[in-house]
C-alpha cells in the first residue's frame, strides 16, 4: 500500500487557476485483487509563504488513515499548465484521449511515465488515470472516483 501511496501522490497536480481550499479529489486505487481510497484535499494556503496544506487519507477495508503536509505552491501546476499540456500534449511526447472514469468523462493528455502511463485532465489535483507497476513489479491502477473544485 506503501507504493501505492508514493506512487499517486508523487503525480498530485492541482487544478484551476490557483490552487483553492477545498479542492479535492478521491482516487480508487487498485493492485491485483486489493483496492484502496485515497483522497486528497486543500486544506489551507498560505501565499505569503508559499505553501499548501494538504490533507491525505487512505481507505481501505473500513480502516483510515490520514496525514497533513505543507508543499511548496510553487511545484503545483496552475490550470493554465494542465491547459497547455492538454493542448500541447503530442509536442511534449503524449497522445490526447477521452478517458471515462467513474467521475466521469475527460479530455486528457496521456503521458508515459517510467512503469506506465498517466492522464492528466483539468480536475482538482490534475490526475485523471494512473496505470502502471508497483516498485516489486504488481500492475496497478487509479482511477479518479469524485472530484470538487
Amino acid at each position: 500500500m506503501k507504493s501505492v501511496f508514493l506512487a499517486v501522490s508523487l503525480f498530485s497536480f492541482s487544478a484551476l487557476a490557483i490552487p483553492s481550499v477545498g479542492d479535492f479529489a478521491k482516487y480508487e486505487i487498485s493492485q491485483g485483487a486489493n483496492s484502496l481510497f485515497l483522497s486528497q484535499e486543500i486544506k489551507a494556503i498560505d501565499s505569503n509563504k508559499g505553501l499548501v496544506t494538504v490533507e491525505v487519507s487512505l481507505e481501505q477495508n473500513g480502516k483510515s488513515q490520514s496525514s497533513v503536509s505543507d508543499v511548496d505552491l510553487k511545484t503545483i501546476p496552475t490550470a493554465a499548465a494542465l491547459e497547455s499540456a492538454i493542448k500541447n500534449c503530442v509536442q511534449i511526447g503524449g497522445t490526447n484521449e477521452t478517458v471515462t472514469v467513474k467521475a466521469g468523462t475527460f479530455e486528457t493528455c496521456k503521458v508515459p511515465t517510467e512503469n506506465g502511463t498517466i492522464n492528466l485532465g483539468l480536475v482538482a489535483f490534475g490526475l485523471v488515470k494512473v496505470v502502471g507497476t508497483t516498485d516489486d513489479g504488481q500492475p496497478m491502477t487509479a482511477e479518479l472516483v469524485e472530484a470538487r473544485q
